[in-house]
């Protein structure tokens, strides 16, 4: 039987707890792979993906990426995540009643993205862009 060594593929449930969140359930996945003929030995490319969402109805996706391309001289590099945090806040002091609590809606989501190419055997330039938005 012949196994396809270009690909790989992982999948892995999760359950955790911590006080802020309650507790939680998601999925961790990855995918790896050589993106070039494996005889010219081109680096291992990958994606992993984190999703999780809490009892206290938070949503949180993590997805991370390296994919290289053109014979290993073009790197391609992603980091996005997505949160949906809904918390209470109680105020300030030590003194503060618990039926002072408000729900504060938290949305962030952050992409950061880095491109590089190798342009003599030991030097690469590359440019990043890291937009951010918070609602």
């Amino acid at each position: 039987m012949a196994y396809d060594l270009r690909k790989a593929f992982s999948f892995l449930p999760s359950v955790n707890y911590s006080p802020p969140t309650n507790w939680a359930f998601g999925v961790i996945t990855n995918v790896s792979l050589y993106t070039g003929d494996v005889k010219k030995k081109p680096n291992l490319s990958n994606l992993g993906v984190y999703s999780t969402y809490t009892l206290n109805h938070q949503f949180i996706v993590i997805a991370r990426s390296t994919i290289w391309a053109k014979n290993n001289n073009y790197n391609f590099v992603g980091d996005w995540r997505y949160l949906k945090y809904p918390s209470y806040t109680y105020g300030l002091g030590p003194s503060t009643p618990l039926s002072n609590k408000e729900l504060i809606d938290y949305s962030y989501l952050r992409s950061i993205r880095l491109s590089t190419k190798t342009v003599l055997s030991r030097i690469v330039c590359g440019c990043r862009l890291q937009p951010r938005l918070s609602f």
